[in-house]
């Protein structure tokens, strides 16, 4: 019964259609403030930061944590890139036993389509479109949408990288953590 009132109501309109995003768009910055590939955007809102990055890593990288200390934000270097020049940003909820530098002046971290973490599953798909590919990891739903022809998109060409990826990690329907930007080639 419930299924022919449901029908009925789409036919009349009555329920929403929800519309998604055809065309998967990357981001590129976090906050708006801090762009990939860009040491002007670095400098600018963190200053010279290469003396903190942790060289040990597999790849070089930095740790920040948000104004009230339950957010991070990993900055991501590559080998031979320009000094404060990040190519990936990692964002999730505050991890315990790592040491964070807090930038006071950000309440959240979130990307330019305005995804950030609690951000439901079903919200980033729409903003995101359908094309990701979707696993489990340690309890967690993973999508990853990924751009690769570098003569088609205009990130990719404009900074000279081959791959880039975007990876949303859910629990329980809402993002925990997510990771953009460029990989190593």
């Amino acid at each position: 019964m419930k299924i022919m009132f449901i029908g009925l109501f789409l036919f009349w309109g009555l329920i929403p259609k929800i519309s998604y995003c055809q065309i998967f768009v990357p981001d590129s910055t976090v906050n708006g403030v801090l762009k990939l590939d860009n040491f002007e955007s670095g400098e600018e809102n963190l200053g010279d930061i290469m003396d903190k990055v942790n060289q040990d890593a597999s790849l070089p990288d930095i740790y920040f944590a948000n104004k009230s200390n339950t957010q991070y934000l990993r900055l991501i270097f590559f080998p031979g890139s320009t000094r404060n020049s990040f190519a990936r940003f990692e964002i999730g909820v505050k991890l315990k036993n790592r040491k964070y530098s807090v930038l006071k002046k950000f309440d959240i971290f979130s990307s330019e389509s305005k995804i950030a973490i609690g951000t439901s599953m079903t919200a980033v798909i729409k903003k995101k479109g359908k094309d990701f590919s979707k696993k489990m990891e340690k309890g967690l739903v993973v999508l990853t949408y990924t751009l690769t022809e570098m003569a088609k998109y205009p990130l990719l060409l404009g900074h000279n990288m081959p791959l880039y990826s975007a990876e949303y990690y859910f629990k329980k329907g809402k993002l925990v953590k997510m990771s953009y930007g460029f990989e190593y080639p």
